[in-house]
Formats: C-alpha cells, structure tokens, sequence
C-alpha cells in the first residue's frame, strides 16, 4: 500500500476523527523511511471516544480482538501501557498532508514484543536505515519531538550560530537512532541489542545502554563546555557527537572485533551523517576521532581519550561516565548489572541471560529483570554448573562497581565531578551487594533501596 493511500483512508474517517487519527503498524515505518514495504492494512489508533463513534456506524466490523475494520483499515486505541493513544499522539509526527504517524520508536518497540517472523524483518530493516551510513539520514519532520530537544540543549545565543541547524538535525538523528533501536525514554522499554558478539538469540536486553540518559548527558556536557568556555564551534560538534557515541552497539570492543567494533561502527556513522548535512570534511573527521576516543581499552582498565589532547574528546569520554556523580548511579548501576549479566562483551559466561533464555524468560525493564532474579537466584546455567548462581553473580557484579567507581578517574578538567556523592554511592553499591550475597534482601528489595538511595542523594 502506497503513502497516499494510506493517507486517503485516515481521511476517509471523517468526522474530525482523520485529524486525531495515528497511522501506527508498517504502515507508519513506510512513511518514515522511503522504500520500506507497507502493510496490506492499514492500523490506526484513535481516542476512546472516536472508537465509540465508529463502533455505533454501521460500516464498521469488530473483530474477535476488539479491532474495528472496514475497506483495509483496522481502528483500536492503541498498544497499550505507554503505547496507547494518548501516547503515541505525543510522540507522532505528521505528514505534509497533516496525518499523524507513530514514531520509529513506538513501532520497534512495539514489534520487538510481539516477535513475529515478519517483525524480525522489519526491525532488520529499520536498523539498517538508522545505522547504514550509505543511507540518507532521517527527515527532521519524522522526528520533531528530538529536534526539538536537541535545540533546547543548546544556550539560545546559539540557536542563530550558522552551523546550529545542522548539528541540531545530526544530534537529532543520533538520538532518534538510539531512541528507536536500544530504547525511548518516554516508552520506557529495553529493546534487545543484537550484532556480531550480541547474538538474537542471547536476548540481551538494553537496560543501560538505551536512550533513557541521553538528554540530561546533553545538558551535562553543555554544562561543562560553558564551566570552561569552550568556543560555540566546539559546543556545536559536541552536541552532534554524543548521541552517536554508542549509535551502533552489539557489535564488541576492540579486542573482540578489532575491524567492526561498536565505537568504530558508531563513528564511521556520524562520520557519514556529518558530510551528509554539510559539515566540512575537517569537521566530520574530528567527530569520528572523538567518537573512537570513548572506546574502552582493556589494557589501562579505561577509556582510551582519557588523556587525548584535543580538550572536545576529553570532554566526550568524560560524559560518557558523568552518571557516576549523578543521584541515581545506583538504580543505574543495578541495570548496568543486569544488561552485563546476558552481555557477551562483559563476560561470555553470561550468567544471567543463558539462564532467562534456558527459562523463556525475556526482560524488557530492569524491573521484570529483578523479578526473575529472585525466581532463579540459585539457578545456573545448564552447561556451567561449576559457575557462579544467579543471584550469585548479581551481588558480586554490584560490588565490583562498587570497585570501578571508586576508581575512576575523569579526564582532566572534567568540572562535573561529584567525590564525595561517588563515595556515597560506592559505599551504598558495596553494601547492597554483600546484603544480596549474604541473602539478607531480595533483588527486587536491592531495586528498591537504590530507587530510596538516589532519593536521598
């Protein structure tokens, strides 16, 4: 079905109802990205008050799943949870002709639950377009809510700087890209990251490296390019770079996949994206120099720009790990623990995520990830007996971040940083982990004295 059919039929709703009216389902991904096959159907989600009009017309059929249908179109009021109505219309974008579609994020999101063969499909090529450098970059008009946020990042005596619309549009790009693939904050749901080491098949949920955090990284770094007086040019750049830094992730570090690793894969985009909305070649070459400088390198136990000279990468690398003076690093460190605990790139062991998998247990929220941790606490993977248990390598996971935080050394002139708040947080994370070793709390009672932690922090 073609984009202006689609359109045609939300109009031939009538009754004011095509005007609140959202496309969701392929149909919404084929007028997103150009070439994308739509749907024989067409899905639309209305407020409960049109799908009580239409319900009372006597054209319309409902079927066993409550849907209404007529002509190829089928009504209801949305996915549910924070995909219902009133969800996707906050989140939608609209056509040149003023119909309303759901954003990528809710279609991905929305289609990595369901799992269909056809599903898989889609969210393949979905990523592809997002995270292909040789494909063009999102129209703006498809993602105006991260336009929008994007701006907002940026002190308004640079909103009229010359570069400023287009590293608006690449940051924007970059968020949409995580937003959709790994997760969107105001959906809420870990999506699954899958590559060359992250198998499809270890389920490994995005609890920590999703697009929940990315605005207020945004802010943080605006924060310290302004603490130091950064030139506008570099602020601009910084606000393209950060949302790309883990654009592409699956894929390994260095030492994993050395020619495809995740920084890599994620510079060579923004690389890309860059040239593509006019950005010198100077320009887009620092950005990839900047984006490979996050990578981690196991040989110093740290990020190898810590020392760069370039004062832009420094600042970058330092973001990245700025959640270790925030309030909430202990709820994040316990999703850190969680993604790890199915992530080859932690451990190949994978403790936690060969268990959920032997299980049937698929995570998409840190919460249901606690749940199933109490539920198979003593549980080892079948092909490791001689391993730690679950609850076993949760407790130690947590302790040893404990370890890491204490440690961590920001690069120099990183004017973010929280030592005593970091110290709280290192003791609070020691302590949570041994108390769950001991078997003293359960972890859904560890997520909940991290929620109380960042309270009083």
């Amino acid at each position: 079905m073609t984009g202006n059919t689609v359109e045609q039929q939300v109009f031939g709703l009538g009754r004011g109802i095509e005007q609140e009216a959202v496309v969701i389902g392929s149909n919404a991904v084929q007028l997103a990205l150009p070439g994308f096959q739509g749907a024989h159907n067409t899905d639309i989600a209305v407020s409960q008050e049109a799908f009580a009009y239409l319900q009372q017309q006597p054209d319309w059929e409902q079927t066993a799943d409550g849907l209404l249908m007529r002509d190829g179109m089928h009504v209801g009021t949305g996915w549910g949870d924070a995909m219902d109505y009133a969800g996707l219309q906050g989140r939608s974008w609209q056509t040149e002709a003023g119909v309303r579609v759901a954003g990528l994020p809710d279609v991905y999101a929305y289609k990595q639950r369901r799992g269909t063969a056809a599903d898989v499909r889609d969210m393949a090529v979905i990523r592809d377009h997002l995270q292909g450098a040789s494909h063009a970059p999102l129209a703006a008009r498809c993602m105006p809510h991260e336009v929008a946020a994007a701006q907002q990042c940026l002190p308004e005596e640079l909103h009229d700087h010359p570069q400023a619309a287009a590293a608006i549009l690449l940051a924007a790009n970059g968020l949409h890209t995580v937003y959709t693939i790994y997760g969107h904050p105001g959906i809420g749901q870990a999506n699954q990251i899958t590559g060359d080491l992250e198998r499809p098949d270890f389920w490994v949920p995005a609890t920590y490296h999703n697009g929940f955090g990315l605005i207020d990284d945004a802010r943080a770094l605006q924060r310290h390019l302004d603490n130091v007086g950064a030139p506008a040019h570099d602020r601009l750049l910084a606000l393209a770079i950060d949302p790309f830094t883990d654009a592409v992730y699956g894929n390994g570090r260095p030492s994993d996949n050395p020619e495809s690793y995740d920084e890599l894969r994620s510079a060579d985009l923004l690389r890309a994206r860059a040239l593509q909305f006019g950005f010198s070649k100077a320009d887009a070459q620092r950005m990839h120099k900047v984006t490979l400088e996050t990578a981690f390198d196991e040989a110093t136990g740290t990020q190898r720009g810590k020392y760069a000279i370039d004062p832009l990468a420094r600042a970058v690398v330092a973001v990245d790990l700025q959640t270790l003076s925030e309030r909430d690093w202990l709820e994040q460190s316990i999703d850190l623990a969680v993604e790890d605990g199915c992530s080859a790139r932690f451990n190949k062991a994978r403790t936690l995520g060969r268990v959920l998998v032997e299980q049937g247990q698929r995570v998409y929220r840190t919460a249901e990830a606690l749940e199933c941790i109490d539920r198979y606490a003593d549980a080892k993977p079948a092909d490791a007996p001689d391993g730690p248990t679950v609850i076993e390598y949760v407790a130690r996971r947590l302790m040893g971040n404990g370890a890491f935080q204490r440690k961590h050394e920001y690069p120099a002139g990183w004017t973010l940083n929280n030592p005593q708040l970091r110290q709280r947080h290192a003791d609070a994370v020691e302590i949570l982990g041994a108390r769950l070793l001991a078997r003293e709390i359960t972890a859904v009672e560890a997520g909940q004295l991290a929620a109380a932690h960042t309270q009083v922090c």
